[in-house]
């Protein structure tokens, strides 16, 4: 099974193309967020001008009209001087009403429909209603109006933008004037509008620009990934490893997530190799004695027999089955432990006591074989376990030992026990593993001889069932062998 029929993912799906567009999201966001700060800053700061601009010209407008109330002529020359000085800054237009609001005196640019004559009642109502007193800032006789009435007005005029500034001017504490202040804002506004179009004309060719860059910057920094999907369609079961994806060599995330995949299709292609393995062999052991029966039975059928063979055969069919039903429950064992069924129920175990029972257990299948078999103990060693495994575990190991040294030889068992670790070591001077071989004894079904080990009763599972009681217990199995003169098998349990 490969990955080459996997749909190809669309462009808009692909993290490209949503990196990019969330990429464009927060960029315009935020130049429109820079962009309306700068803009009122700026409008901010340009009509503050103005302000100041207008209260300085007020200042000395009044001050002047207030020296010379009684001659019209002189203060309409004063305003129209004024309004030529200002020419190369500002365009200015100047009125001075009665309190009815009648004209007195006016610039000559400034036309009847530019007053805005119902200012000056709120001016007036402002300032007589308020109880702070004009500060003489000016000249004597002449004072600036209360907070009230500073506000400015703007209306639009001839096309134009004049913003206006009306306040009263005082003689001896009393109102007698209003003078009305107009300046003509259209070139502020030009600036604004001007900066406003700039705007909206800039932000889509920044975008396209960041838009494009983001997009290739997410394709560069991205295109591993092409090479990973590439290699990984080429992935098959049985090649898992042959064919590792490809490392930038960066060491970046991707880099990170390239090994982790070849680490995991390491273990699959593994796992693979071993269940296509273990079906082999166990195909092979299942149909060795199941043709042996077979054989036997066809055999005994062919003619008539007396008793005797019948039994013969009967008896050896049954030492067939018992051998058949040992090997489907070690399998059964090792597959729950594969697939972490059951729950090991852990306890004190005194591994001394356990160690020197599974010795006395098989003295006499030793002796059978002449061997000695020596135990040699540390007393009271306790170990958390379960013991019925933990019995399995060296059963396994020490019916191994017996079945492989020759008569007249020794094995020895010895526990030590050393910081919270208990080391148990089952030594032979029996046959031997090749150097070879010695990492593939836990394999399932692995035998070095299968003729011997058959004829033995062997079905190749005791050592895998022995490593996976001592995985389960967090414990490890070495072994260590020297053909033609034995084998030592250390394992190490931890104390708790």
């Amino acid at each position: 099974m490969s990955l080459n029929n996997v749909k190809p993912t669309s462009f808009l799906n692909t993290i490209r193309f949503r990196l990019t567009v969330g990429y464009i999201c927060v960029l315009l966001i935020t130049i429109i967020a820079i962009s309306f700060y700068f803009y009122h800053s700026l409008k901010f700061a340009l009509l503050h001008d103005v302000t100041l601009f207008m209260e300085n010209e007020f200042a000395h407008s009044a001050a002047y009209i207030a020296k010379n109330l009684d001659q019209r002529n002189l203060i309409i020359h004063e305003l129209n001087d004024r309004v030529e000085r200002s020419a190369g800054q500002f365009e200015l237009y100047y009125a001075l009403f009665d309190l009815n609001g009648n004209i007195l005196a006016k610039s000559h640019n400034f036309a009847e429909d530019l007053a805005v004559v119902d200012r000056l009642k709120n001016v007036r109502d402002d300032s007589e209603e308020s109880t702070l007193e004009a500060p003489k800032t000016l000249v004597e006789g002449t004072a600036l109006p209360t907070p009230q009435t500073l506000a400015t007005y703007v209306k639009s005029y001839k096309d134009t933008e004049v913003r206006l500034l009306t306040r009263p001017i005082f003689r001896e504490g009393k109102m007698i004037y209003f003078l009305q202040l107009g300046v003509n804002i259209t070139g502020v506004e030009n600036v604004l509008s001007k900066y406003r179009i700039t705007l909206v004309l800039a932000i889509p060719v920044v975008l396209m620009l960041a838009g494009l860059g983001g997009y290739l910057l997410a394709w560069h920094y991205l295109k591993p990934i092409t090479h990973i999907t590439k290699a990984a369609q080429k992935i098959t079961v049985s090649n898992a490893f042959e064919a590792p994806l490809p490392l930038t060599g960066s060491g970046d995330e991707l880099d990170h997530l390239a090994e982790t995949f070849n680490d995991v299709f390491k273990k699959l292609s593994e796992s693979y190799r071993k269940i296509v393995q273990f079906s082999a062999d166990a195909s092979h052991e299942l149909r060795i004695p199941i043709t042996t029966l077979k054989g036997e039975a066809e055999v005994i059928l062919d003619r008539e027999r007396d008793l005797e063979e019948y039994r013969r055969v009967l008896e050896s069919s049954i030492e067939e089955y018992d051998r058949l039903s040992k090997m489907l429950n070690d399998l059964l064992i090792l597959s729950r432990s594969d697939l972490g069924q059951g729950e090991i129920e852990f306890e004190n175990v005194d591994l001394s006591q356990l160690i020197a029972q599974m010795a006395d257990f098989l003295q006499p299948v030793a002796r059978a074989k002449e061997l000695i078999l020596q135990c040699v103990p540390e007393e009271n060693i306790m170990v958390q376990g379960n013991k019925i495994m933990l019995e399995r575990l060296f059963i396994n190991i020490l019916d191994n030992a017996i079945k492989y040294t020759p008569a007249r030889k020794h094995i020895a068992i010895t526990l030590q026990s050393a910081n919270d670790v208990v080391r148990v070591s089952i030594k032979d001077q029996g046959i031997g593993i090749p150097a070879d071989k010695v990492s593939q004894v836990f394999d399932r079904f692995y035998r070095i001889d299968t003729s011997r080990s058959r004829e033995q009763g062997g079905s190749g599972l005791g050592l895998s069932i022995a490593k996976m009681i001592a995985d389960a217990h967090k414990g490890t199995i070495d072994i260590r062998s020297e053909e033609g003169k034995g084998t030592e098998v250390i394992i190490t349990l931890p104390v708790k």
